[in-house]
């Protein structure tokens, strides 16, 4: 089901990043809808929860293409390894991904608020949306 017919009044838009998970490279758009040498690309979106988990110090899943670190998340809530694994596997079907540690810059307010503002539209123009649940504790 396309998500167009969903969400008929959000507007249709390409982020500005996606990660292009074979080589773990964030790629910023150009032209509006060019990664790389990729026109358009099918992409999938990933939700998740992370910030309450940052912990200063620990292992990171390493990025090409990006400016800006990549927290470390304590291992009890998910490692690096897991992250990578689930990267995979939601791109066992289109090379890219947007995930936002990857694909917002988050070390620049104005650009990350500005991302932000857009994921209705991120999210419309994905063609599949995973939410990751793996922990929760009542």
């Amino acid at each position: 089901m396309s998500y167009s017919i969903l969400w008929p009044c959000v507007k249709q838009g390409w982020p500005r990043r996606l990660l292009h998970v074979p080589t773990m490279t964030s790629i910023e758009h150009r032209d509006e809808a060019f990664y790389a040498s990729d026109k358009e690309p099918p992409y999938s979106i990933v939700s998740y929860t992370w910030s309450r988990f940052e912990i200063p110090y620990g292992p990171r899943i390493h990025i090409e293409g990006i400016s800006w670190p990549i927290p470390a998340i304590k291992e009890d809530h998910f490692t690096v390894a897991e992250l990578r694994q689930l990267l995979n596997q939601v791109s066992s079907k289109s090379d890219y991904v947007w995930i936002d540690i990857a694909c917002i810059d988050q070390k620049d307010d104005s650009s990350k608020m500005d991302e932000v503002g857009r994921q209705a539209s991120i999210f419309k123009g994905s063609f599949q949306a995973y939410i990751w649940l793996n922990k929760h504790e009542p």
